[in-house]
């Protein structure tokens, strides 16, 4: 990820498209996996079993965690593995990697770099968002230009 500003949130897909149901969402050249707990929580974890490396998004929602489709390995939201099939519980080494998350202005923003460093107050204050008729375009583009052109470009709002 060298080519990317890891220590920063990033919005990732719409408060109200994420469901209790496994969306891939590619992030920063990263996999990831996306989700909404029982409770509520949005949840994303890299697209990786850890055992196995299986795509999580293939996988399905149990009891508050994401299901590997290969094997059955539960995840939570933190990435912890909470059940291993045939097993009292789940190893502790199978972690699966997690990634912070912050809800505003209708989106679910990720935080891409080292989870210790992610501050909710560092997130871009964008007050017109919140006001009514503070109004914003939504949507995802592909662009054939450098990713700091387009940020040069989308930065200032």
């Amino acid at each position: 990820m060298t080519d990317f500003l890891p220590d920063a949130w990033y919005a990732a897909v719409e408060s109200a498209a994420l469901v209790a149901q496994p969306q891939r969402c590619p992030l920063l050249a990263q996999p990831l996996v996306l989700w909404r707990t029982a409770s509520g929580q949005a949840a994303a974890l890299l697209d990786r079993c850890p055992h196995r490396l299986a795509p999580l998004s293939m996988g399905e929602i149990c009891d508050d965690a994401i299901a590997c489709p290969y094997h059955g390995l539960r995840f939570d939201a933190a990435g912890r593995c909470v059940l291993a099939p045939g097993q009292p519980s789940g190893p502790a080494r199978a972690q699966a990697r997690a990634f912070p998350v912050l809800e505003r202005y209708g989106l679910v923003f990720v935080w891409m770099g080292d989870p210790a460093l992610a501050d909710p107050a560092a997130m871009v204050e964008l007050p017109m968002w919140g006001e009514p008729g503070g109004e914003r375009t939504r949507g995802r583009a592909r662009f054939r230009a450098a990713w700091t052109l387009i940020a040069d470009n989308l930065i200032d709002p």
